[in-house]
């Protein structure tokens, strides 16, 4: 039987609309597999978690494009290459480059630490990065802000001090727009 409209048998019309259906169906699922994997492999990110008043979670997830490069630039595997967090204490500060720091070498290719011996009432922020000796340090990616809890006594209102260190969403520092991992800029 023969449709008049488009001259074209109908059972093959039928069969070449399952077909682009089947074929439509697995194109959407194969999309949906890449985004969901996009997300989760493709987003790089350095967090800090206030674990307790002296002490910070530290966890990373850099893409594998970006260690290709890193591997590429100093010529060395990425296992190989020294690995270190600078954490800055931005407490009362505007500039990072302007702070101290505290230096820790990752071991073994960790995606995670945590950083203890920390002062309280204090705002840290952190970066990741390539360090080949103690004058060099190549920043990969930074991290978010956190701020340390007060070490409460009698004399302070502790509801008010509890509620400023739970909320960790702190404002944006003046150098965080002025700031890539390959350069710093200054407004003219």
């Amino acid at each position: 039987m023969i449709d008049e409209s488009t001259q074209i048998p109908i059972k093959e019309k039928s069969d070449d609309a399952v077909k682009l259906q089947n074929f439509s169906d697995k194109l959407g699922q194969i999309v949906k597999q890449m985004n969901s994997y996009s997300k989760s492999v493709h987003k790089e990110r350095f967090r800090l978690m206030l674990k307790n008043q002296s002490c910070i979670y530290a966890y990373w997830d850099l893409q594998e494009s970006t260690k290709q490069l890193v591997e590429h630039h100093y010529g060395l595997k990425w296992h190989q290459l020294p690995k270190s967090i600078k954490l800055y204490d931005i407490t009362n500060q505007t500039n990072i480059h302007m702070q101290s720091f505290l230096k820790i070498e990752i071991p073994n290719d960790n995606d995670y630490m945590f950083i203890t011996d920390l002062s309280t009432n204090c705002k840290y922020v952190a970066e990741y990065g390539i360090s080949l000796n103690d004058e060099s340090f190549f920043s990969m990616i930074r991290s978010n802000v956190v701020a340390t809890p007060h070490v409460y006594s009698k004399h302070v209102n502790q509801d008010a001090t509890q509620k400023d260190w739970m909320n960790q969403e702190l404002e944006e520092h003046p150098w965080h727009d002025s700031f890539s991992t390959y350069s710093w800029y200054t407004k003219k």
